[in-house]
């Protein structure tokens, strides 16, 4: 349903949350199925409403070719079918030649005198609305009816130019978005295009956002990111070019987060979408959520609170308990996670983001937000100010507080006050528990410059304090300053978590030097460590070898192969896959295996061992005088010998030779046989430098290698002789 006027927080929304979107749900049970229409009732052919409707030239056309627009996202199966004219719909014929809602006939209907939306029990306040008839045990959707609010007063939108075909395509648009599963979106719900980090212009605007925008109203008749994300969602196609953005959000304490609003704007550049989500959006707790679907690039990541959702209570998100409480106060300043930072203001600068990014066919790992605040230490008062520029925090009835949060470690049962004095400002203050962030307690004078909470804090952890102020019509959003101070509690934090960077090093069982005669078989010459760093995702795509030497690598090294050495002991095994095997193309040369597409998990680490296989050609043994084998000797003098003597000798060099033909060749050593120093020696190395390991993790550019130390990283050494 899409309303008429603009509001800071979303209407009518009571569902779970798949894809990008707050999808339309059947309760079964205790749980909530995925509204979507099952695969042998799509394409969704519609009825269309013939009457004329006042200022759109042709209806049925516009019905065409918006449905074209749903049918033509990419990566989605295309959910419209047919659309052709049907009858005149009016509030007469309502129930009857449409809207039975039991012949699987789909119809779009245009409503010019409210009688159609009255039929239904609904006011003349929406500009349009879907009804459906859902399988509640499958979520499968079977009948479906489009109303649009053709009223005059609906398709009007004085001083914005706005049209009222452009009126009457966006409404339309949207709840044909309704028809095939999707709901609202988070995105703009709770960071409108007037203020905050983030800002869309109003073609970024969803066509799923639950409201017509005021100032642009126009907007909303195409598809933005977030739109097409949801779709694919629902009904997947091919999105083996797309990939996802999953983490959680916390608090300082650990604790997770449910139904805050996280946003991805990208990616980077010119026309970035703004794709959103809820976390808990599996209804598994702990604040996690994902974003799937995404184009391959760089993203800025933010989160948002979701405060006003009046009918958002911490019970229809979460199953386990750990959500906001039946009356939602979220805090959610605006920011990116630092790595080893959670709770310095100085450090979570709005504007400073990192860009997290996207890669095909994968997720980025655990993206994790961490809800910051001030340090507050007893005792010293702490002077702040309220005003614009701080985290605005929704008052549930279209404005807003500004306000600063502050942090503070106590224990449980000890006695702890909160005083704020306001200057020309009435405070109020709101403590929020450390496990799931629910309120604890609060003092919201009306009147008064003075707020004051004491209690006895009802558990150990780190505790979160919010300070703003009463906002009255002459003073929007609470500006001023306020004078805070703490009593009972250390208010010492925890140290940030210590978080381990990525790391390229020689392996622990590397085999170091080695001598062989010719030739040698898949001999392992050099081990690789590469480890994770500790906080998210690594992959790892490309090593690049580089050769050295005096024998020539190009035609003695018959092949070099790369094995996930799995138990790191630096010997090959015959259960350790090769990943990748190649030759070099010249002396001295470099050998690149890419597409290697290995996932390390934070912290995992990985060892690959590399394989030669030489034999020497490049050089050859000098010339020497030798003595005769044995086995000649007897040989030649066989003759000399005695008849009776002679047949003695010549069985046992018959018994002999089984022993000698398999020592031959090879200089006497055959595959990795006993180094032979009399013949001449090729030597062969290989190594590894910075930048040749190939690996990205989720805040890496995909154009800059992971940075490896400034000398070589190591080689391994192999000697030959012929």
């Amino acid at each position: 349903m899409r309303r008429l006027l603009v509001a800071a927080a979303a209407a009518g929304v009571l569902a779970t949350v798949a894809g990008a979107f707050l999808i339309s749900n059947s309760l079964v049970g205790s749980r909530y199925v995925f509204e979507s229409v099952p695969a042998n009732r799509r394409p969704l052919d519609f009825l269309v409403d013939t009457e004329p409707v006042t200022g759109v030239g042709d209806p049925l056309s516009v019905a065409q070719q918006l449905t074209g627009q749903w049918n033509a996202v990419a990566e989605a199966e295309a959910p419209f079918g047919v659309i052709s004219a049907g009858g005149p719909y009016n509030g007469a014929t309502a129930g009857t030649t449409f809207g039975t809602f039991t012949d699987s006939q789909h119809e779009m209907a245009w409503d010019d005198t409210g009688e159609i939306l009255s039929h239904f029990g609904l006011g003349g306040n929406v500009l349009g609305i879907t009804l459906k008839s859902v399988d509640t045990s499958r979520g499968q959707i079977l009948d479906v009816l489009v109303i649009v609010n053709t009223q005059p007063f609906a398709l009007v939108a004085p001083g914005t130019g706005a049209t009222a075909e452009e009126l009457f395509r966006g409404t339309l648009l949207h709840e044909l978005g309704h028809a095939v599963g999707l709901g609202h979106t988070p995105v703009g719900i709770v960071n409108p295009t007037t203020f905050g980090l983030g800002v869309m212009a109003p073609s970024q605007m969803p066509t799923m956002f639950p409201f017509r925008l005021p100032q642009e109203p126009q907007e909303g008749g195409t598809l933005e990111g977030d739109d097409t994300v949801g779709l694919t969602g629902i009904y997947p196609d091919d999105t083996s070019g797309l990939g996802s953005i999953s983490g959680t959000v916390r608090g300082v304490s650990g604790a997770g987060v449910n139904e805050i609003a996280v946003r991805a704007i990208g990616p980077a550049g010119a026309g970035e979408a703004h794709v959103g989500i809820l976390t808990n959006a599996d209804a598994m707790g702990e604040g996690a959520f994902t974003i799937a679907n995404l184009p391959p690039g760089p993203y800025r990541v933010l989160i948002e609170a979701v405060n006003g959702r009046a009918n958002v209570t911490g019970t229809t998100m979460s199953s386990n308990g750990t959500s906001l409480g039946a009356n939602p106060f979220v805090f959610a300043i605006d920011e990116f996670w630092q790595p080893g930072d959670t709770y310095d203001p100085a450090e979570d600068e709005r504007t400073a983001f990192e860009l997290v990014y996207v890669h095909a066919g994968r997720d980025t790992g655990s993206l994790d937000f961490v809800l910051n605040g001030e340090p507050l230490l007893a005792g010293p008062p702490v002077a702040g100010t309220l005003a614009s520029g701080d985290a605005q925090l929704p008052d549930g009835g279209g404005g807003f507080h500004f306000v600063d949060y502050f942090v503070f470690a106590g224990t449980s049962g000890q006695q702890v006050t909160i005083d704020a004095q306001g200057s020309g400002v009435t405070p109020q203050l709101s403590l929020l528990r450390p496990s799931d962030l629910d309120l604890v307690a609060e003092d919201r004078p009306l009147v008064g410059s003075t707020a004051s909470i004491a209690l006895s804090l009802p558990q150990t952890g780190v505790y979160t304090l919010a300070v703003h102020a009463r906002a009255t019509t002459g003073n929007p959003g609470g500006t001023g300053s306020y004078t805070l101070t703490l009593a009972g509690a250390s208010g010492t934090l925890p140290p940030p978590p210590v978080v381990a960077p990525a790391s390229v090093t020689v392996g622990a069982s590397d085999p170091g030097a080695l001598a062989f005669s010719s030739p040698v078989c898949a001999t392992p010459l050099f081990q690789v460590r590469i480890a994770a760093p500790s906080h998210e995702e690594l992959w790892v795509d490309e090593i690049t070898l580089r050769a050295s030497g005096t024998g020539d690598d190009a035609l003695d090294v018959t092949e070099v192969a790369l094995l996930h050495d799995v138990d790191g002991d630096g010997r090959r095994d015959l259960a350790e896959p090769v990943l990748a095997t190649g030759t070099f193309a010249a002396d001295d040369g470099t050998l690149t295996f890419t597409g290697l597409d290995r996932t390390l998990l934070p912290g995992e680490e990985m060892t690959l061992l590399v394989l030669y296989a030489v034999t020497v050609q490049s050089v050859t043994s000098a010339p020497q005088t030798a003595a005769l084998p044995w086995w000649l000797l007897m040989a030649l003098a066989l003759p000399l010998l005695h008849r009776k003597t002679r047949a003695a000798a010549g069985l046992c060099l018959l018994l002999a030779l089984p022993l000698v033909v398999p020592a031959c060749g090879g200089g006497g050593g055959g595959c990795n046989g006993t180094f032979d120093p009399s013949g001449a020696i090729a030597t062969f190395r290989v190594s590894v430098a910075p930048g040749d390991v190939g690996a990205l993790a989720t805040t890496t550019d995909p154009a800059s290698p992971l940075p490896l130390p400034a000398t070589t990283l190591g080689s391994g050494t192999l000697s030959v002789s012929n």
